[in-house]
Protein backbone atom coordinates (compact mmCIF):
# COMPACT_ATOMS: atom_id res chain seq x y z
CA UNK A 1 0.00 0.00 0.00
CA UNK A 2 2.95 2.33 1.20
CA UNK A 3 4.21 1.69 -2.62
CA UNK A 4 1.89 2.28 -4.41
CA UNK A 5 0.99 6.02 -2.83
CA UNK A 6 4.66 6.23 -3.27
CA UNK A 7 4.15 5.38 -6.72
CA UNK A 8 1.55 8.25 -6.86
CA UNK A 9 3.28 11.03 -5.04
CA UNK A 10 6.09 10.39 -7.97
CA UNK A 11 3.39 10.44 -10.60
CA UNK A 12 1.60 14.21 -9.41
CA UNK A 13 4.35 16.36 -10.82
CA UNK A 14 3.54 14.47 -14.28
CA UNK A 15 0.56 15.80 -13.81
CA UNK A 16 0.48 18.94 -12.93
CA UNK A 17 3.12 19.28 -16.10
CA UNK A 18 0.22 17.39 -18.19
CA UNK A 19 -2.75 20.10 -17.20
CA UNK A 20 -0.27 23.01 -18.06
CA UNK A 21 -0.21 21.81 -21.60
CA UNK A 22 -3.80 20.96 -21.48
CA UNK A 23 -4.33 24.16 -20.33
CA UNK A 24 -1.62 26.56 -22.73
CA UNK A 25 -3.28 23.91 -25.48
CA UNK A 26 -6.85 25.05 -24.81
CA UNK A 27 -5.67 28.32 -24.55
CA UNK A 28 -4.54 28.45 -27.70
CA UNK A 29 -7.01 26.85 -29.54
CA UNK A 30 -9.72 29.43 -27.71
CA UNK A 31 -7.59 31.57 -29.93
CA UNK A 32 -7.66 29.93 -33.22
CA UNK A 33 -11.93 29.16 -32.93
CA UNK A 34 -12.53 33.25 -34.24
CA UNK A 35 -10.24 32.50 -36.78
CA UNK A 36 -11.79 29.47 -37.67
CA UNK A 37 -14.91 30.89 -37.67
CA UNK A 38 -14.23 33.75 -39.72
CA UNK A 39 -12.64 31.10 -42.53
CA UNK A 40 -16.08 29.22 -42.38
CA UNK A 41 -18.02 32.44 -42.44
CA UNK A 42 -16.15 33.48 -45.75
CA UNK A 43 -16.34 29.95 -47.35
CA UNK A 44 -20.20 30.34 -46.93
CA UNK A 45 -20.09 33.56 -48.75
CA UNK A 46 -17.97 32.41 -51.84
CA UNK A 47 -20.11 29.70 -52.07
CA UNK A 48 -23.25 31.91 -51.55
CA UNK A 49 -20.96 33.95 -54.90
CA UNK A 50 -20.62 30.45 -56.34
CA UNK A 51 -24.52 29.40 -56.49
CA UNK A 52 -25.00 32.91 -58.08
CA UNK A 53 -22.35 32.76 -60.87
CA UNK A 54 -24.20 29.13 -61.10
CA UNK A 55 -27.56 30.48 -61.73
CA UNK A 56 -26.44 33.11 -63.94
CA UNK A 57 -24.43 30.46 -66.46
CA UNK A 58 -27.68 28.79 -66.38
CA UNK A 59 -29.58 31.97 -66.92
CA UNK A 60 -26.97 32.36 -70.26
CA UNK A 61 -27.12 29.05 -71.30
CA UNK A 62 -30.51 28.77 -71.50
CA UNK A 63 -30.41 32.70 -73.45
CA UNK A 64 -27.93 30.96 -75.99
CA UNK A 65 -29.87 27.73 -76.70
CA UNK A 66 -33.25 30.01 -77.76
CA UNK A 67 -30.75 32.21 -79.96
CA UNK A 68 -29.93 29.24 -81.33
CA UNK A 69 -33.45 27.91 -81.76
CA UNK A 70 -34.41 31.48 -83.10
CA UNK A 71 -31.29 31.29 -85.61
CA UNK A 72 -32.43 27.59 -86.54
CA UNK A 73 -36.25 29.00 -87.08
CA UNK A 74 -35.30 32.07 -89.34
CA UNK A 75 -32.75 30.15 -91.76
CA UNK A 76 -35.35 27.35 -92.35
CA UNK A 77 -37.57 31.07 -93.07
CA UNK A 78 -34.96 32.18 -95.54
CA UNK A 79 -34.87 29.13 -97.00
CA UNK A 80 -37.82 28.77 -98.09
CA UNK A 81 -38.40 32.70 -98.60
CA UNK A 82 -35.39 32.16 -101.07
CA UNK A 83 -36.77 29.23 -102.51
CA UNK A 84 -40.45 30.80 -102.90
CA UNK A 85 -40.75 32.58 -106.51
CA UNK A 86 -44.39 33.65 -105.83
CA UNK A 87 -43.51 37.80 -105.92
CA UNK A 88 -41.23 37.01 -108.91
CA UNK A 89 -43.84 35.38 -111.01
CA UNK A 90 -46.02 37.69 -110.23
CA UNK A 91 -43.86 40.61 -111.31
CA UNK A 92 -42.78 39.24 -114.17
CA UNK A 93 -46.87 38.46 -115.61
CA UNK A 94 -47.36 42.70 -114.35
CA UNK A 95 -44.27 43.43 -116.66
CA UNK A 96 -45.51 41.42 -119.48
CA UNK A 97 -49.22 42.90 -118.97
CA UNK A 98 -48.48 46.25 -119.26
CA UNK A 99 -46.31 45.44 -122.86
CA UNK A 100 -48.64 45.39 -125.82
CA UNK A 101 -47.49 43.30 -128.47
CA UNK A 102 -48.42 42.22 -131.75
CA UNK A 103 -49.06 38.48 -133.25
CA UNK A 104 -47.24 39.87 -136.44
CA UNK A 105 -46.89 42.69 -138.84
CA UNK A 106 -49.73 44.32 -140.31
CA UNK A 107 -52.02 47.75 -140.60
CA UNK A 108 -53.93 48.85 -137.74
CA UNK A 109 -57.44 48.96 -138.79
CA UNK A 110 -58.92 49.64 -134.48
CA UNK A 111 -57.26 51.21 -131.39
CA UNK A 112 -58.65 51.98 -128.04
CA UNK A 113 -59.27 55.86 -127.22
CA UNK A 114 -56.76 57.36 -125.12
CA UNK A 115 -58.15 56.77 -121.37
CA UNK A 116 -60.01 53.95 -122.05
CA UNK A 117 -59.88 51.69 -119.03
CA UNK A 118 -59.29 47.60 -120.45
CA UNK A 119 -59.64 44.48 -118.58
CA UNK A 120 -56.65 42.63 -118.44
CA UNK A 121 -55.78 40.48 -121.49
CA UNK A 122 -58.35 42.69 -123.09
CA UNK A 123 -57.39 43.79 -127.16
CA UNK A 124 -55.65 47.06 -126.94
CA UNK A 125 -56.01 47.40 -130.99
CA UNK A 126 -56.92 45.69 -134.40
CA UNK A 127 -54.35 44.31 -136.88
CA UNK A 128 -55.06 43.61 -140.23
CA UNK A 129 -52.64 41.20 -141.70
CA UNK A 130 -51.41 41.67 -145.57
CA UNK A 131 -53.42 39.18 -147.72
CA UNK A 132 -52.36 36.69 -149.99
CA UNK A 133 -55.59 35.38 -150.76
CA UNK A 134 -58.42 37.54 -152.09
CA UNK A 135 -61.66 36.71 -151.75
CA UNK A 136 -64.71 37.27 -154.20
CA UNK A 137 -68.29 36.38 -154.98
CA UNK A 138 -69.56 34.91 -158.02
CA UNK A 139 -73.30 33.88 -159.49
CA UNK A 140 -73.91 30.41 -160.11
CA UNK A 141 -73.75 31.33 -164.08
CA UNK A 142 -70.05 33.01 -163.59
CA UNK A 143 -69.07 30.02 -161.22
CA UNK A 144 -69.93 27.17 -164.27
CA UNK A 145 -67.00 28.82 -166.25
CA UNK A 146 -64.31 29.17 -163.40
CA UNK A 147 -61.92 26.25 -162.77
CA UNK A 148 -59.51 25.61 -160.13
CA UNK A 149 -55.85 26.48 -160.54
CA UNK A 150 -57.22 28.61 -163.74
CA UNK A 151 -54.71 32.46 -163.74
CA UNK A 152 -56.16 35.48 -162.13
CA UNK A 153 -55.04 38.92 -161.92
CA UNK A 154 -55.50 41.76 -158.68
CA UNK A 155 -55.33 44.81 -160.02
CA UNK A 156 -55.57 47.37 -156.61
CA UNK A 157 -57.73 50.66 -157.56
CA UNK A 158 -55.48 53.10 -155.53
CA UNK A 159 -51.86 52.30 -157.03
CA UNK A 160 -53.18 50.39 -160.28
CA UNK A 161 -50.74 47.89 -159.19
CA UNK A 162 -51.57 44.13 -160.95
CA UNK A 163 -50.92 41.01 -159.11
CA UNK A 164 -50.68 37.43 -160.61
CA UNK A 165 -52.58 34.57 -158.95
CA UNK A 166 -54.63 31.42 -159.24
CA UNK A 167 -57.93 30.54 -158.44
CA UNK A 168 -57.22 28.07 -155.57
CA UNK A 169 -60.63 27.45 -154.05
CA UNK A 170 -64.39 27.55 -154.93
CA UNK A 171 -66.73 26.91 -152.51
CA UNK A 172 -69.00 23.92 -152.74
CA UNK A 173 -72.71 26.11 -152.03
CA UNK A 174 -73.72 29.02 -152.61
CA UNK A 175 -74.61 31.47 -149.81
CA UNK A 176 -75.69 35.38 -149.10
CA UNK A 177 -72.24 37.13 -149.17
CA UNK A 178 -71.03 39.85 -146.52
CA UNK A 179 -72.51 43.14 -146.84
CA UNK A 180 -68.88 44.42 -147.48
CA UNK A 181 -68.28 42.38 -150.89
CA UNK A 182 -70.22 43.23 -154.06
CA UNK A 183 -71.30 41.77 -156.94
CA UNK A 184 -73.01 42.20 -159.98
CA UNK A 185 -76.79 41.06 -158.09
CA UNK A 186 -78.01 42.45 -154.77
CA UNK A 187 -77.08 40.63 -152.00
CA UNK A 188 -80.01 39.54 -151.34
CA UNK A 189 -79.21 36.48 -154.49
CA UNK A 190 -77.05 33.40 -153.38
CA UNK A 191 -73.61 33.64 -154.90
CA UNK A 192 -70.76 31.02 -154.17
CA UNK A 193 -67.53 32.13 -152.71
CA UNK A 194 -64.29 31.64 -155.06
CA UNK A 195 -60.44 32.32 -153.34
CA UNK A 196 -57.38 33.61 -155.62
CA UNK A 197 -54.51 32.73 -154.17
CA UNK A 198 -51.72 35.81 -154.69
CA UNK A 199 -48.27 35.54 -155.65
CA UNK A 200 -47.44 39.11 -152.78
CA UNK A 201 -48.95 40.05 -150.22
CA UNK A 202 -51.57 42.89 -150.77
CA UNK A 203 -52.45 45.28 -148.33
CA UNK A 204 -56.09 44.53 -146.35
CA UNK A 205 -59.00 46.19 -146.98
CA UNK A 206 -58.02 48.06 -150.13
CA UNK A 207 -60.37 47.85 -153.33
CA UNK A 208 -59.30 46.33 -156.05
CA UNK A 209 -60.77 44.75 -159.84
CA UNK A 210 -59.95 41.18 -160.03
CA UNK A 211 -60.26 39.44 -163.39
CA UNK A 212 -60.61 35.47 -163.83
CA UNK A 213 -59.51 33.73 -166.70
CA UNK A 214 -62.09 30.99 -167.98
CA UNK A 215 -61.64 27.26 -168.08
CA UNK A 216 -59.21 26.27 -170.37
CA UNK A 217 -61.02 22.63 -170.93
CA UNK A 218 -64.68 22.13 -171.55
CA UNK A 219 -66.30 21.15 -168.31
Amino acid sequence: MLQKLTAARAAIPKLIAARATLTAAIGQLNKGIPKLAKAIATIDANLVKARDGIRKIDHGLSKLADARAGLKRTRKLAVIAAADTTGVDLATFAKGQSVVRAPGDGVVTAVAHVGDVLASGATVAELARPASVVTTWLSPEQVAQTCLDATATVRLDSSGTAVDGRISRILPLAAYPPSYHTTDQTHLTRAVGVEVTVGSALPPGVPADLQLSPCSTSR
